[in-house]
């Protein structure tokens, strides 16, 4: 459906460089929805360590568009 997609993530206003997204998952894969809660869950982790060991105060979002 696309080609060369990149992400990007943005933490306290700082964008970091673009990540290739090189895989992803077909409709209706029947453990799909368990892979988005395990990596949900790492990243959730990952987002702990980084606040207590950079002493992160705030996690600034962008305002939604209406």
């Amino acid at each position: 459906m696309f080609n060369n997609a990149e992400t990007y993530i943005c933490l306290n206003e700082i964008i970091t460089k673009p990540s290739k997204i090189e895989h992803g998952i077909n409709q209706g894969y029947p453990l799909a929805f368990y892979l988005f809660i395990l990596v949900g869950e790492v990243f959730n982790f990952m987002v702990k360590e980084v606040m207590t060991l950079r002493d992160v105060k705030d996690m600034l979002l962008p305002k939604s568009k209406k």
